[in-house]
């Protein structure tokens, strides 16, 4: 799997749909502006039905349902996961990140290209 990274603010979810399709972002990026989902909107940060709307574009499935973390053996083979999840003015926000079997003993960090700041270090063991 290739890791791509997100070019835009509110890109997490974008990134993380075409690592897993493996597709480049600038092809998800111009799938979402047809579908409508608009890459500067927050409400990508709140909602995952544009992630699963992405998803579902490249023949993907996934849950109809949100299910909460409960422990790493309890993930399926492969996930997105929501982290660094907080409110902002009443409304909820989170990274997207992706959780996979086949990455076990990589590690990988969580970068934003336009900072240019490494931030959470996400080891799967």
């Amino acid at each position: 799997m290739k890791l791509i990274v997100q070019k835009d603010r509110t890109g997490c979810g974008l990134a993380s749909v075409a690592t897993v399709a493996g597709v480049s972002y600038k092809q998800v990026k111009k799938v979402a502006g047809g579908l409508d989902i608009d890459v500067q909107d927050p409400q990508l940060w709140s909602d995952s039905k544009y992630v699963r709307t992405l998803l579902r574009h490249y023949g993907l499935s996934a849950s109809s349902h949100t299910t909460p973390f409960t422990s790493w053996e309890t993930l399926p083979s492969l996930a997105l996961l929501a982290i660094k999840w907080h409110k902002r003015n009443s409304c909820a926000f989170w990274l997207w990140v992706i959780f996979g079997e086949g990455l076990k003993d990589q590690s990988f960090w969580i970068r934003n290209s336009l900072s240019k700041k490494m931030s959470v270090p996400i080891l799967v063991e």
